[in-house]
């Protein structure tokens, strides 16, 4: 079967490409679910979906993402608050990607150094795409507030944007 048919294939079934990502990526452990800012932007304080959608764009998986599809993303995921030591998920919770906003995330895993996730991080994507829990524990360190995206979410906008999900075949 030819690539660009394999691909259509998996964009036209969205079953079958959380499922290819599952595959793909359930080796990758214990994975960091975390992608650090290259940057932090200035206005943090007062996001708009632009800022956000800049902030995605860090992450390896999604730094191929046109504006429009990480507008789309971002535009299904709700604010979620951060109140400092409340857990934001835990080692078994079913995955979403946390966009930080404000504050810091603290990342635990058993057997893995501590890792702290500041205001511009994305936590979770390769998880989501894969429907694994990461098996880490997330402890919010600093007030603030992130936004989630939820698999079933994530998975609609992938629908809506074939040359999105290709694009994550891809990286």
């Amino acid at each position: 079967i030819a690539a660009d048919d394999f691909m259509t294939m998996v964009s036209d079934n969205v079953l079958l490409a959380q499922s290819l990502f599952g595959l793909r990526l359930a080796n990758d452990r214990p994975r960091v679910p975390l992608a650090a800012p290259s940057r932090l932007l200035p206005d943090h304080a007062s996001p708009g979906a632009a800022t956000a959608a800049r902030l995605l764009r860090q992450d390896p998986l999604l730094s191929r993402a046109s504006a429009t599809q990480l507008l789309a993303l971002t535009a299904v995921a709700p604010e979620v608050p951060l109140k400092s030591g409340t857990v934001l998920f835990d080692v078994g919770t079913p995955p979403a990607v946390y966009q930080i906003v404000q504050g810091e995330v603290l990342l635990e895993h058993p057997g893995a150094s501590p890792q702290i996730a500041p205001a511009g991080a994305t936590i979770g994507v390769a998880d989501t795409l894969a429907g694994n829990a990461s098996g880490w524990r997330a402890t919010v360190a600093k007030d603030g507030r992130a936004l989630r995206l939820d698999r079933d979410e994530l998975f609609s906008v992938l629908a809506d944007h074939v040359d999105l999900m290709q694009g994550l075949f891809c990286g």
